[in-house]
């Protein structure tokens, strides 16, 4: 019997997860360069932060382009599509 790449993995993804459901799991990531997940966390966030500073600094954007830009690197999705939209939203 021949089966799909897709539901062979589904099976083997079905089949590890029972094997694995009652053990004990480790993580060893012996190159990582950080000790602890809050020093990741203050990585990432001084990242931001940095790049966030240096749109807030570039006067070529417009300042609904510079907020646009913020949003993005804080990972979230406008839900506006241009200034307009966003002005008629607010005075209702």
């Amino acid at each position: 019997m021949v089966y799909s790449k897709e539901i062979t993995m589904e099976l083997f993804k079905n089949l590890l997860a029972k094997v694995f459901e009652n053990e004990e799991i480790q993580v060893v990531l012996p190159n990582l360069k950080f000790d602890t997940a809050a020093e990741i966390v203050e990585s990432e966030s001084h990242k931001a932060l940095q790049k966030i500073k240096a749109l807030a600094e570039n006067e070529s954007l417009s300042d609904f382009d510079c907020i646009e830009e913020i949003v993005i690197v804080l990972g979230k999705r406008p839900q506006w599509q241009n200034p307009s939209i966003t002005s008629a939203k607010t005075n209702l």
